[in-house]
C-alpha cells in the first residue's frame, strides 16, 4: 500500500475554525477560490481568508498538475517522503517549541498519485498588520528605507533575532526579505519580526549553527537587500548581528554569494510588488485609468498620454517591449517626460513583458479576475524587472 495517498492534518484546537472558513477538508482547501492573494507562481499560490472576528489565516497551495513538475519534486526527496507543506508544518512548530517568532502552523495536507505529488498545501496563522521585509521596504518607493532612520530601526532588532535563531540551532534555509514578517507596535514604538517558508535546505541543529550555515542564511538575506539596492545598510545589521564590530571574513563569505543570487531575487522581488499593488488596486474597487481600456490600442494611447507619476526615480531613459498574443509586438521607451513609441530601439531593450492580451488587460484594469487568469494563462517577464513597478505605477497614475 502507497503511504500518504491522500492525508489532512489540522490542530485539534483549530478544528472547527477551519470548517467554518471552509478549509476542513483537502477538497475545501483546493477548490477555495483564493481571491485575496498575495503572492502567485506557475505551481503556487498563497491566499488570505478573514474570519468573521477579524482575524485571518494564510494558504500556501503547491499545485503540481503536470508530469513534468511531479517528477521535479521527485528529485527533491518527495516521492514517498516529506512533502513540503508537511516539512514546513513540522520545521515551523519545532522553531516556536524553541522559542523563536516563527509563524504558527496550523494545517496541512496532500494528495499524491502512484507516489508523485500532486497538491500541497500548509494553513498557518495571519494577522492584520504583518507585512513582509521586502513589502516593507517597498512602501512609498522604499524613501523610508533608503534614510538612515528607516534602517536604524530595523537593523538592531532583526539583527539580533536572527543571531538568537541561529544560536538555537535553526537555518532557515530561505532567509530573504519575503520570508520575513514585520509588526510596527503602534503603542511601544517596538519592531517585531516572524519567519515563515523555511525551505529543504533548513536545518535543525542541536546547538549553534557552524559557521557554513550562518554564511548560507545571511547570504539569502543580503541578496534581498542587493536586490533592493539596499546594500549599504548592512553593515548596522551585520553589526548587530556580530554583538559589535562586523565581521569582515563574515561579511567577506557573504557578499560575492549574495550576488550570485540577487539577480533571480530581483526578479521575485518584482512579480511580488506587482501582486501586492494589484491586490490593493482591485480591492479599493479604483476605477481604471482614463476609463476602462478593453483594448491593447487603447491601453497605448492610455500610456502615451500619460504623465510620469514618479519621474524623479527614473532619470534616464529606458526601453520597455510588450509581446502580446495576437497583437504587433510594441516597443516603448520612458524619460523623465513620459513615453514614446520606438520602432528600433538603438540599445536594446531594458524590459519585456510578455503575456496573452486577456490577462494583461485584466491587469491594467485591475479586474477581479486578474489573479486566475495569471494562474491559469501566460505571464512572463524578462530584463530590468525592478522597470515592472514603475511602469505600473505610471499606468495607473
Amino acid at each position: 500500500m502507497i503511504p500518504w495517498q491522500t492525508n489532512m492534518y489540522t490542530e485539534p484546537a483549530d478544528l472547527e475554525r477551519m470548517r467554518a472558513l471552509g478549509l476542513g477538508t483537502i477538497h475545501g482547501v483546493l477548490s477555495h477560490e483564493g481571491s485575496d492573494v498575495s503572492a502567485i507562481s506557475s505551481s503556487s499560490d498563497v491566499f488570505r481568508v478573514v474570519d468573521d472576528d477579524g482575524g485571518c489565516v494564510f494558504v500556501k497551495r503547491y499545485l503540481y498538475p503536470r508530469w513534468g513538475p511531479r517528477v521535479r519534486q521527485m528529485f527533491r526527496g518527495t516521492m514517498f517522503g516529506t512533502s513540503r507543506a508537511r516539512f514546513e508544518f513540522v520545521f515551523l512548530t519545532e522553531m516556536r517549541r524553541r522559542g523563536l517568532p516563527a509563524v504558527r502552523p496550523i494545517a496541512f495536507g496532500e494528495d499524491r498519485l502512484l507516489g508523485f505529488t500532486r497538491t500541497t498545501f500548509l494553513i498557518t496563522e495571519g494577522a492584520p498588520d504583518v507585512v513582509s521585509l521586502d513589502t516593507f521596504a517597498l512602501r512609498d518607493d522604499g524613501a523610508a528605507m533608503r534614510n538612515s532612520t528607516g534602517w536604524a530601526g530595523l537593523a538592531d532588532p532583526l539583527g539580533r533575532t536572527i543571531r538568537r535563531m541561529h544560536d538555537a540551532g535553526v537555518r532557515h534555509g530561505g532567509l530573504f526579505w519575503r520570508n520575513i514578517l514585520v509588526c510596527e507596535d503602534a503603542h511601544d514604538a517596538t519592531t517585531q519580526f516572524s519567519f515563515l517558508d523555511p525551505d529543504h535546505r533548513g536545518r535543525l541543529r542541536p546547538g549553534p549553527l557552524p559557521a557554513s550555515d550562518v554564511v548560507a542564511d545571511l547570504s539569502e538575506f543580503a541578496a534581498s537587500a542587493i536586490a533592493l539596492r539596499l546594500d549599504d545598510g548592512l553593515s548596522p545589521f551585520l553589526r548587530a548581528y556580530s554583538g559589535g564590530a562586523v565581521d569582515s571574513d563574515l561579511q567577506g563569505r557573504i557578499l560575492p554569494r549574495a550576488a550570485q543570487l540577487a539577480g533571480a531575487e530581483r526578479h521575485r522581488i518584482a512579480v511580488s510588488d506587482m501582486i501586492v499593488r494589484l491586490r490593493e488596486r482591485s480591492q479599493n474597487d479604483v476605477a481604471a485609468p482614463g476609463g476602462e481600456l478593453r483594448t491593447v490600442d487603447a491601453f497605448f494611447e492610455h500610456l502615451l498620454r500619460a504623465k510620469r507619476s514618479n519621474a524623479a526615480h527614473l532619470p534616464s531613459r529606458h526601453t520597455i517591449r510588450l509581446v502580446l498574443s495576437g497583437s504587433p509586438e510594441r516597443t516603448v521607451a520612458v524619460g523623465r517626460d513620459g513615453y514614446t513609441s520606438v520602432d528600433n530601439p538603438a540599445e536594446g531593450v531594458d524590459l519585456t513583458i510578455s503575456s496573452d492580451v486577456a490577462i494583461w488587460l485584466a491587469v491594467v484594469n485591475a479586474d477581479p479576475d486578474a489573479f486566475s487568469l495569471i494562474r491559469s494563462g501566460r505571464f512572463r517577464i524578462t530584463g530590468d524587472t525592478s522597470l515592472l513597478a514603475t511602469f505600473l505605477r505610471d499606468i495607473w497614475a
